[in-house]
């Protein structure tokens, strides 16, 4: 068998990046479908323990795991048991109970020695179920986003990549810089409140809240700082509090170039732009200086009016998303 699989923080199986070349795959262990995988080290680990069940075919895992399984005749289900260890309450009960100088671990006894509340069985299929249906739903609300960026990047290449080269442009069409139809701003070190109801926004994600809005509209964000991520283009949220993390792409009189100018940026890429030797960055004097194609305008204006109803619509599926999300949360604090 050659199906090598990792356990990830967030308890799901992942593909190996193992190097096996040469390596004897007999020595491995086989875990088939309904038993569990556990890895017992805890510390750098993001306060979490790592655990998975395994739900489509077999496959092997590296001989440093634990695969076990729950005895027949138990009362006890195994998706209820994996749903059990999905609680954040499960992840700070092993960190408190890890043990060791080098590393600490939550070993294989002290599983065994936690105690479990099993509910009767047709509890359990209720609980299992309604995570299964919310599960199939965010899955579902994910592919749809999925498409609905897919289409968007279609339609992006059909009217400004398909046909056209760069070093003959058509007439109407020429080589400029970002700065002659963009302007800038740096994010600012943002106060956390609790009360707030303004998302702190560092371009890779939330990370907080807080009542002093900079932004009410959305905005292309640049990464600025980060060795892996300075660079990176996205979207931000419509209303936020951009942090020093990243830099705000803000159109000047063409508004209606936000979404080329989002797409052709994610297209060519910014990290060429990184400087520093500490730590990797991009200035906001690089990206005015940063050379793009700039089509004529009733071309961005025509795509600005197509793709903002399709992010539109990724807009509400997303928030859907975010509610199925919250949802699942609560489900989980309620497995006591």
């Amino acid at each position: 068998m050659t199906n090598l699989l990792g356990v990830s923080v967030n308890k799901c199986f992942i593909p190996s990046v193992a190097n096996t070349i040469g390596t004897d795959m007999s020595k491995y262990k086989v875990v088939r479908k309904g038993q569990f995988v556990y890895v017992p080290v805890t510390s750098r680990n993001g306060e979490k323990i790592t655990v998975a069940l395994l739900e489509e075919a077999e496959c092997i895992v590296s001989q440093a795991y634990t695969v076990f399984e729950v005895t027949e005749g138990a009362g006890l289900l195994s998706e209820y048991l994996m749903l059990w260890f999905l609680r954040p309450e499960f992840d700070r009960y092993a960190r408190f109970y890890s043990h060791g100088s080098a590393r600490e671990v939550f070993d294989w006894e002290t599983l065994c020695a936690t105690c479990i509340p099993v509910p009767p069985i047709t509890e359990q299929t209720r609980i299992v179920s309604q995570f299964a249906t919310l599960e199939k739903h965010i899955s579902l609300c994910k592919a749809r986003i999925s498409l609905l960026e897919r289409t968007a990047s279609a339609l992006y290449r059909k009217t400004f990549v398909d046909g056209i080269d760069r070093n003959n442009l058509p007439a109407g069409w020429r080589i400029g810089t970002l700065g002659e139809v963009a302007e800038f701003c740096y994010g600012k070190i943002p106060k956390v409140t609790e009360q707030g109801d303004v998302p702190i926004f560092s371009g890779y994600g939330i990370v907080g809240q807080t009542d002093l809005p900079i932004f009410r509209e959305q905005h292309i964000v640049v990464i600025a700082r980060g060795d892996s991520g300075s660079g990176k283009v996205v979207l931000s949220p419509h209303c936020f509090f951009l942090t020093n993390l990243s830099i705000a792409v803000l159109l000047g009189h063409n508004s209606d170039m936000k979404l080329y100018l989002y797409h052709h940026l994610q297209e060519l890429g910014t990290a060429s732009l990184r400087s520093g030797s500490a730590q990797a960055q991009i200035t906001i004097n690089s990206l005015s200086k940063f050379d793009i194609v700039i089509p004529p305008y009733h071309l961005c204006k025509g795509y600005e009016e197509q793709v903002r109803k399709i992010y539109s619509l990724k807009d509400n599926i997303e928030r859907q998303l975010s509610c199925l999300e919250r949802t699942k949360e609560l489900l989980l604090t309620q497995i006591k």
